[in-house]
């Protein structure tokens, strides 16, 4: 009623928020913990029972390696077990080139002789670490917990850690999440100090799967809004 020219609301994270009934869903399943593979709160992560994900109309199984077999993902869409009615597609994680945060950058011309400090806040560091690792000559993981808030006392503590580092040739390498949680103004002096780069990220799907979720969405949206046209008349 606010906004009467809307057309589309799109929620994140909203699969338990019940009283919300929406026309598609999609679920997310990260390829290193299944949900059929986990288990309730407190003792696992999911936050109801896994045929929770029968109210599903897409499954993504995302992160997954981007060289990953054809016989594991028939194993994987064998586990899930989907009904008629859900589609399941396979996503991946691309990592863009590092952006320096700060004037004059280090330029790096040979990555196998540098030594990458890598820090992170986020859930889940290990796909960012295998990514470095394959193109580094050495990665020394600094990890926070998720969502983790820097303070000054965490900077002087990365700060030693990437001193102690022996080659020469090092730099320090972050997410793009927790670059936006380091541009802190009380920061900005100490961060200013630090060859620090962040690498963007983006998810993608192979042809198959993109050519077929990207009509699924748009045939929906194209479909309840005919609807809607309807129903108001």
């Amino acid at each position: 009623e606010q906004f009467p020219s809307l057309q589309i609301i799109l929620l994140d994270d909203a699969f338990q928020h019940r009283s919300v009934k929406a026309g598609l869903s999609i679920v997310l399943t990260d390829y290193s913990k299944l949900f059929y593979t986990d288990t309730m709160l407190p003792s696992g992560t999911l936050r109801e029972y896994a045929s929770g994900i029968r109210r599903a109309d897409i499954i993504v199984v995302s992160k997954t390696p981007i060289n990953i077999s054809p016989i594991e993902k028939r194993v994987i869409v064998k586990n899930i077990n989907a009904l008629e009615y859900q589609k399941i597609y396979f996503s991946h994680i691309v990592y863009g080139e590092i952006i320096p945060v700060n004037e004059n950058p280090i330029k790096i011309k040979n990555e196998k002789e540098w030594t990458v400090l890598m820090l992170t806040g986020i859930a889940k560091p290990e796909p960012l670490q295998n990514y470095l690792i394959s193109k580094y000559k050495e990665v020394v993981p600094l990890i926070f917990p998720d969502h983790h808030t820097f303070t000054a006392e965490n900077l002087t503590a990365i700060t030693s850690s990437f001193d102690a580092i022996e080659n020469t040739n090092k730099i320090i390498i972050t997410t793009e999440k927790d670059w936006m949680r380091l541009q802190k103004n009380d920061l900005e002096d100490m961060v200013k100090k630090l060859p620090l780069f962040y690498v963007p990220i983006k998810t993608d799907f192979n042809e198959k799967d993109k050519n077929e979720i990207n009509p699924q969405i748009i045939n929906y949206v194209r479909t309840n809004k005919s609807n809607n046209r309807l129903h108001k008349k």
